[in-house]
Protein backbone atom coordinates (compact mmCIF):
# COMPACT_ATOMS: atom_id res chain seq x y z
CA UNK A 1 0.00 0.00 0.00
CA UNK A 2 1.32 3.15 -0.56
CA UNK A 3 2.20 5.60 1.72
CA UNK A 4 0.11 8.93 -0.25
CA UNK A 5 -1.86 9.84 -3.15
CA UNK A 6 -1.66 12.71 -5.07
CA UNK A 7 -4.50 13.06 -7.17
CA UNK A 8 -4.15 15.19 -10.55
CA UNK A 9 -7.37 16.63 -11.98
CA UNK A 10 -7.65 17.84 -15.27
CA UNK A 11 -9.68 18.89 -18.06
CA UNK A 12 -8.84 19.68 -21.52
CA UNK A 13 -4.89 20.06 -20.74
CA UNK A 14 -3.43 17.63 -23.25
CA UNK A 15 -0.48 20.22 -24.06
CA UNK A 16 0.33 20.20 -20.16
CA UNK A 17 -1.08 16.30 -18.36
CA UNK A 18 2.25 14.64 -19.43
CA UNK A 19 4.29 17.05 -18.21
CA UNK A 20 2.88 17.39 -14.97
CA UNK A 21 2.83 12.97 -14.45
CA UNK A 22 6.62 13.32 -15.66
CA UNK A 23 7.23 15.84 -12.41
CA UNK A 24 5.64 13.62 -9.95
CA UNK A 25 7.80 10.80 -11.67
CA UNK A 26 10.98 12.62 -11.43
CA UNK A 27 10.83 12.48 -7.40
CA UNK A 28 13.16 11.05 -5.56
CA UNK A 29 10.49 9.38 -2.97
CA UNK A 30 8.59 6.70 -4.64
CA UNK A 31 6.49 5.34 -2.02
CA UNK A 32 2.86 7.04 -3.61
CA UNK A 33 0.07 6.44 -6.14
CA UNK A 34 -1.05 8.77 -8.42
CA UNK A 35 -4.28 9.36 -9.12
CA UNK A 36 -5.43 11.27 -12.43
CA UNK A 37 -9.18 12.27 -13.00
CA UNK A 38 -10.01 13.51 -16.04
CA UNK A 39 -13.58 15.73 -15.80
CA UNK A 40 -14.82 14.85 -18.96
CA UNK A 41 -12.35 16.45 -21.27
CA UNK A 42 -13.39 16.69 -25.22
CA UNK A 43 -9.56 16.86 -26.08
CA UNK A 44 -7.03 14.63 -26.51
CA UNK A 45 -5.75 14.30 -22.40
CA UNK A 46 -7.46 10.91 -21.90
CA UNK A 47 -4.76 9.96 -24.71
CA UNK A 48 -1.82 11.84 -23.16
CA UNK A 49 -1.93 9.89 -19.95
CA UNK A 50 -3.13 6.38 -21.43
CA UNK A 51 0.90 5.30 -21.61
CA UNK A 52 1.50 6.27 -18.05
CA UNK A 53 -1.23 3.91 -16.18
CA UNK A 54 0.38 1.07 -13.86
CA UNK A 55 0.07 -0.46 -10.90
CA UNK A 56 0.47 2.85 -9.08
CA UNK A 57 -0.82 5.08 -11.56
CA UNK A 58 -4.57 5.25 -12.10
CA UNK A 59 -7.07 6.99 -14.03
CA UNK A 60 -10.56 8.21 -12.78
CA UNK A 61 -13.00 8.94 -15.91
CA UNK A 62 -15.83 11.48 -15.58
CA UNK A 63 -18.13 11.01 -18.84
CA UNK A 64 -18.79 14.74 -18.64
CA UNK A 65 -17.36 17.87 -16.92
CA UNK A 66 -18.69 18.27 -13.77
Amino acid sequence: MPYFSIVVPFYNREKVVSRCIESILRQEFKDYEIILVDDGSTDKSVEKVMPYLAENIKLIRHKKNL
